[in-house]
Order: C-alpha cells, then sequence, then structure tokens
C-alpha cells in the first residue's frame, strides 16, 4: 500500500512526503529520548503555559474586561500548574521535594534559639508566639497546646508541632502530586511505548503503521459499538 501511488497533484504528494518524514523523525526522537526526558519536556510545556496563562489573565483583564475566559483561563493555570508541580516533584524528587522538606525543618528549628533571645533581650517572644499559636489551634481545630511556662519547653513543643505540619502538608502532597504525575507518566509512557513499537515494527515508515494501528483500532470500536 503506497500513500504516494494515490492519485493526487505532485504537490500533495510532496506536503505529503515532508508530513511522512516529519512524523518518522517525531518517533525517533520520542524513541530515543527515553521516558524520563519526555516527562521533563511535558512539565515543562505545561510550566510555560501556566505561565502565559497568568500573563494573558492579568493583560486580558485590562484589555477585554471580565467575563467567563476569566474561569476557564484559570482553571487552565490552576491545573497546568499542579502539573508542572507533580512532574518536578517526582523527576527531581531530591532537588525539589526533599530539598523543600529540609529547608522547611532548618527555618521551624530557629524557634528553638528563641529563648536565648527572650534571655538575653529580657523580651517574651517565645511566650508570645506560643500563646498565638495554641489560641488559633483552639479556635481552628479545637485543640490547644499544653500549659507549660517554661519558655525552652514552649519552644520545643513549637517546633514539634511546626515539624508535624510540615510533615502532614509534605505527605500530603506527595500523595496528591504522586496522583497527577503517575497519570502524566501513564500517558508519556504509552506514547513512548507506542513510538518504540511503531519504530520496531514498521521502521522503514512509521505513519504507515500509525495508519494501520488507527485503521484495526477504529474497525474495532465500531464492531463492539
Amino acid at each position: 500500500m503506497s500513500r504516494y501511488g494515490l492519485a493526487l497533484s505532485e504537490s500533495s504528494q510532496d506536503a505529503m512526503k515532508i508530513f511522512d518524514q516529519g512524523f518518522s523523525r517525531g518517533i525517533t526522537s520520542i524513541k530515543e529520548l527515553g521516558l524520563r526526558y519526555c516527562l521533563e519536556k511535558v512539565g515543562s510545556f505545561f510550566g510555560w503555559i501556566a505561565l502565559i496563562y497568568l500573563m494573558f489573565f492579568f493583560i486580558g483583564k485590562v484589555i477585554i474586561g471580565d467575563g467567563e475566559w476569566q474561569l476557564y483561563g484559570s482553571l487552565i493555570t490552576i491545573w497546568a500548574v499542579v502539573i508542572w508541580a507533580s512532574i518536578k516533584w517526582f523527576i527531581s524528587f531530591q532537588k525539589y521535594a526533599l530539598k523543600f522538606l529540609v529547608d522547611s525543618i532548618k527555618l521551624f528549628s530557629t524557634i528553638l534559639i528563641m529563648p536565648i533571645f527572650d534571655f538575653v533581650g529580657k523580651l517574651n517572644m517565645t511566650e508570645m508566639l506560643y500563646n498565638l499559636v495554641s489560641n488559633m489551634n483552639t479556635i481552628s481545630l479545637g485543640l490547644a497546646l499544653p500549659n507549660v511556662d517554661n519558655t525552652i519547653y514552649q519552644a520545643v513543643i513549637l517546633f514539634i508541632f511546626y515539624v508535624a505540619m510540615i510533615l502532614a502538608y509534605w505527605v500530603i502532597s506527595s500523595v496528591y502530586f504522586g496522583l497527577i504525575a503517575g497519570m502524566s507518566l501513564g500517558v508519556v509512557g504509552s506514547v513512548v511505548y507506542f513510538a518504540r513499537f511503531l519504530d520496531r515494527h514498521w521502521s522503514r515508515n512509521h505513519l504507515t503503521g500509525f495508519f494501520v494501528i488507527g485503521f484495526v483500532i477504529t474497525s474495532v470500536a465500531l464492531w463492539f459499538g
């Protein structure tokens, strides 16, 4: 079966040939780049989409005004950011996820030296922060911090509280991002596997293989539909 033998004009056959060669180059590139690299590119793509829509959101508000486009633009931006963050969270786990956790714990560890500043400067920063957090917990969670007067104990309890909060946030984020990244991995992995399948069985003409597989899938779907 030769697509170039169809009753097409010379310009149409040239266009078909260019498209065919471009498709083959794309399939070969996907096959050679591999899953990780393609997934990184997908993440970067959604990151740029989020940035472009965010810029358009503020510019469009001035030029176009308010409207339904803001809702759709916001949804696209949010999902693009979520997909980008999910892929980055796991592709560069040490750079993003672990670094975020370690940096947060380092930041909250400064609470442990607050009693020293209180003692040197004759202040009560630790007690004020402890009472503030305890009152906020009582209002929001109905759970107050233990009633202690020693500022060292207060600092330790605050540190444990914040570390527990950040760990809970980190675990929840990892699970949520894991689901999104898993779906992205499934889609990108399927594309990479499909590219390798085409290259293995239709190495000379990838587009022919694509049309054959598409014809088979369509025929089966119509038959059972």
